[in-house]
């Protein structure tokens, strides 16, 4: 950590009665690429929609399902539910797969639970 960086911590640590001092663990418990890749996991489910999308999916028989089933079940339509797969898909949170003439989706669940785990580790930090 460069000088003034652990500095302006000490001043914050010294100000707030040591509240701080769980910022070098966070420094230490992930990557910048990991932060980057959570923000963006959570930038995509901070919308109502995708969070019910995945949620529709979990407890879809087999795992999975179509964009017509996942449109029929939500009372939304196609476009709505395509526009939110597709960003879900980007996301790496799901997966699609042709079964015949339609394409069904699953959730990724080693993406989203290696996701949680880092949080449950920066939850853990100074305790």
């Amino acid at each position: 950590m460069p000088a003034a960086q652990a500095q302006w911590i000490a001043g914050l640590d010294e100000l707030f009665g040591g509240a701080t001092r769980c910022v070098d663990d966070l420094h230490n418990a992930m990557t910048g690429e990991q932060a980057r890749d959570i923000a963006a996991v959570f930038q995509t489910l901070s919308h109502p929609a995708r969070l019910h999308l995945v949620a529709l999916l979990r407890t879809a028989p087999e795992g999975q399902a179509s964009a017509a089933e996942l449109a029929m079940r939500a009372g939304w339509s196609r476009s709505t539910v395509h526009r939110h797969l597709r960003a879900l898909t980007a996301a790496g949170l799901v997966h699609r797969s042709a079964s015949g003439a339609q394409t069904c989706y699953r959730v990724d669940a080693a993406r989203l639970e290696s996701v949680l785990a880092l949080l449950g580790a920066l939850a853990a930090i100074s305790r």
